[in-house]
């Protein structure tokens, strides 16, 4: 089968990890991620496989503009610690990081377990936090979570739910210990996506729920799936 990926500029309007409509978001608890990706309700067919590559594509463009914070990973206790790549400073205590964005605005963090020895809950908040590259500015707003089954980071999920430079976007996704899974939402139903586009070239597998796993490539944005 072969299909015409459709990109509509960097960032695309992403509703429920993809785009599609309902579900996802920062009301979601991030420990319960990993159960959508193995449990999907969607059936991958003819009809709606471009859809599902697409809405990943758009989901791997927005998430490249959400920036990296300087402590996440593990929270160590000082006055002040600062990412030079991001251009963010952050106070840093035991439990939370309070951080002032290079153009304006803030990014607050906190954490249910710092030792993280039996997994641990990150929660994050941007307000409005503002930052420049390439000439380029932009603003974040919004809320997400991560959960880490341990600070080592062999498995974990990752959900953001808000607005990145100026688009509305929302992440949920699974890391496994080998492969990032994203949940895709097409049309009420949900997919887990794992896979890379660069430049009109890359390639997915996708899990539905028939429990069955299917390849795509794409080659020059066109998408040729073995269903």
């Amino acid at each position: 089968m072969k299909k015409k990926v459709l990109l509509a500029g960097v960032l695309m309007v992403l509703v429920g990890c993809g785009g599609g409509g309902g579900g996802g978001g920062a009301k979601l608890d991030p420990k319960n991620v990993a159960k959508m990706v193995n449990s999907p309700t969607g059936t991958l067919t003819e009809e709606n496989a471009d859809d599902v590559v697409n809405e990943f594509i758009a989901l791997l463009s927005a998430e490249e503009n959400i920036p990296s914070t300087p402590f996440v990973g593990g929270f160590s206790p000082q006055e002040k610690i600062c990412d030079e790549d991001t251009g963010m400073c952050c106070d840093v205590g035991k439990r939370s990081a309070k951080c002032s964005c290079p153009d304006g605005g803030g990014l607050y963090v906190s954490i249910d377990d710092p030792e993280c020895e039996n997994g641990c809950t990150i929660e994050y908040s941007y307000n409005n936090c503002s930052f420049s590259f390439d000439g380029y500015e932009c603003v974040i707003d919004g809320d997400g979570g991560m959960w880490m089954a341990s600070m080592y980071g062999e498995e974990m999920a990752i959900i953001f739910s808000g607005t990145v430079c100026g688009q509305p976007v929302d992440i949920a996704c699974y890391f496994d210990g080998t492969d990032m899974w994203y949940v895709v939402e097409v049309n009420g139903e949900t997919f887990a996506v794992t896979g890379d586009y660069s430049n009109g070239y890359g390639w997915v597998y996708i899990k539905d729920s028939t429990g069955k796993e299917y390849y795509c490539s794409i080659e020059n944005d066109e998408i040729f799936c073995e269903l």
